[in-house]
């Protein structure tokens, strides 16, 4: 803790908290911190540096200053109780930060008294956020020059090559140029510029790419380096997050534009005028080229150093080793229950679209029937394992066959689980097709992706 008295050699634990107090009051009382800190709060001085090293930033008139961008707006940096209310704000429609910080701070703290005033009250998933982890695949394979059909003929004119490979060329010549074409099957290292050209795209995509979709999104960006993410959202707003990211990481040509001190960027695909702006090339699409991403949804209350350490072994655990890359792993770790997994690669369409068709008939009800897809219907399901399996397995049955009774079981469960559903004249075909989708993986039966899916069905937009 920052204080102002070293602890003595024989003092009591009583006299140096003291001392600590004695210093974070009189530091609030100066009157210049009073918003940074709360009452309760005794931080470190790098913890307390980093609180109010906007103030330093303001100063910064010239605005020079390399970590400029990064703090100077965030007098309230978020709590993850403040991202994990989120759409508790958008419901009540307040946007009041001071007001926000207030309410996060009393949830946090268990006091739900105030709140009763708000139209809606805070749910069981307004407790929850998320961290994203988003990592570049074969980074190895791609500076080595593996990934990039980088070779030695293709940087000679080809009447050279023809004469090179000429068997009545002077002969030391011609063996040792054909040596040099077959040696790691005609590759070479990528040269210097290549290099530079590759670190300048990965430069661009942190920097242009990924902070302004982190700030889209309403999460903040922990860091951004090279092939590398680390950032806090809202549940709501992760996922579209991680795929725009993705598809920023593997586009081609792009505009940058700065307006109004942030930046924004055009995707270039065909004819283009040049305009005075900065003009990015990034890695493009290729085999090998492409990044994962970790999705951990936990409580507010845990402890952020944690999640970040379970968010990686998430990442290369779940997305790279068993997603196979280029693949999206997402945990939702919830206080009881244990964690669930949904784990599919970023070009799987049809799987995402299934997930958000469970999500998107969850968001239009209430948190009761959320509850009840993850929570009855599931139970239901886990019922009549047998029975999807011996479906799965028939071998009288051709695939259509079993995939439409596979559909009719699950339809007839959806509709006494969930009869909401239907009161509301929901597409039960479609949600049934979905679930089945989501909770069979080849001649596996995984109901735990339709948990996940309910889930983040609340406020999906």
């Amino acid at each position: 803790m920052l204080h102002a008295r070293a602890h003595g050699s024989g003092e009591s634990v009583e006299k140096y908290r003291e001392s600590i107090n004695d210093f974070w009051d009189r530091f609030r009382s100066s009157g210049e911190f009073v918003s940074d800190f709360s009452d309760k709060e005794r931080l470190c001085s790098v913890c307390a540096l980093k609180r109010i090293i906007y103030r330093a930033l303001k100063a910064d008139r010239a605005g020079q200053h390399i970590l400029r961008d990064s703090f100077l707006e965030k007098e309230n940096y978020p709590s993850t109780t403040f991202l994990a209310l989120y759409d508790f704000f958008r419901r009540n429609n307040i946007s009041d930060v001071e007001e926000k910080k207030k309410i996060s701070q009393e949830l946090f703290e268990g006091d739900t008294d105030s709140l009763q005033g708000y139209q809606e009250q805070p749910g069981e998933r307004d407790k929850y956020y998320a961290i994203l982890l988003m990592d570049g695949d074969r980074m190895g394979k791609l500076v080595n020059g593996e990934t990039i059909s980088a070779n030695r003929k293709s940087i000679m004119h080809p009447q050279i090559i023809e004469r090179l490979q000429n068997e009545s060329f002077f002969a030391p010549y011609h063996e040792g140029w054909e040596q040099l074409f077959e040696l790691r099957g005609g590759r070479r290292f990528l040269s210097p510029a290549v290099h530079a050209a590759i670190s300048e795209s990965l430069g661009d995509f942190s920097l242009y790419g990924v902070k302004p979709i982190i700030h889209k999104y309403s999460g903040t960006l922990i860091y951004a380096g090279g092939d590398d993410v680390c950032a806090v959202l809202p549940v709501s707003r992760v996922l579209p997050a991680a795929r725009e990211i993705a598809a920023y990481y593997t586009s081609t040509f792009r505009l940058i534009k700065k307006e109004n001190g942030s930046y924004s960027s055009e995707v270039i695909e065909r004819e283009w005028t040049p305009e005075p702006d900065k003009l990015s090339v990034n890695l493009g699409t290729g085999k090998d080229i492409s990044i994962s991403a970790g999705i951990l949804v936990c409580h507010h209350k845990e402890a952020l150093k944690d999640m970040i350490f379970r968010a990686h072994a998430l990442l290369d655990k779940k997305a790279k080793k068993e997603g196979d890359r280029n693949a999206c792993a997402i945990e939702l770790r919830k206080r009881s229950g244990g964690s669930r997994y949904f784990v599919r690669k970023f070009d799987a369409v049809e799987k995402w679209e299934a997930f958000e068709t469970i999500s998107k008939a969850v968001e239009r009800g209430s948190e009761d029937i959320a509850e009840r897809v993850s929570g009855s219907l599931i139970y239901r399901l886990e019922s009549f394992r047998e029975g999807f399996e011996a479906i799965l397995h028939s071998r009288t049955l051709s695939q259509s066959e079993r995939e439409g009774r596979t559909i009719d079981l699950l339809k007839a469960q959806l509709k006494r689980s969930v009869p909401e559903l239907v009161e509301r004249g929901e597409d039960l075909d479609k949600i049934s097709k979905s679930i089945h989708h989501l909770i069979m993986e080849g001649d596996e039966f995984k109901p735990e992706a339709l948990i996940v899916s309910a889930f983040f069905g609340k406020e999906v937009s």
